[in-house]
């Protein structure tokens, strides 16, 4: 089941549908498509075999590559990848308050 949703940034009142819906889709291991400054994303959980597995099928990429993961905070990148001392030294905070 596909739904898509029109989301204005100048207007955030309108975004809950479409996140919820975007977190649903995420929870049960669908995945999500999503516009960025460039190009179309394709989001799916990062800890769901089978949510990887449905985005490199509809990318049509061969299951040996890696798929950059976009994380809010490093403890939220090492719930997902392997913490060693080099990866320790990696991530920097970034935006506004960095």
């Amino acid at each position: 089941m596909s739904r898509v949703f029109t989301i204005q940034a100048s207007d955030p009142e309108g975004w809950e549908a479409g996140l919820v819906s975007a977190q649903e889709a995420l929870a049960a291991g669908r995945l999500v498509v999503l516009p960025t400054e460039t190009v179309y994303g394709i989001a799916c959980r990062p800890d769901d075999p089978d949510a990887t597995a449905r985005l490199f099928a509809a990318k049509e990429r061969p299951s040996g590559l890696n798929l950059p993961v976009l994380a809010a905070s490093a403890d939220e990148a090492f719930a997902v990848a392997r913490r060693t001392p080099v990866a320790e030294r990696l991530p920097m905070p970034c935006g506004p308050g960095r």
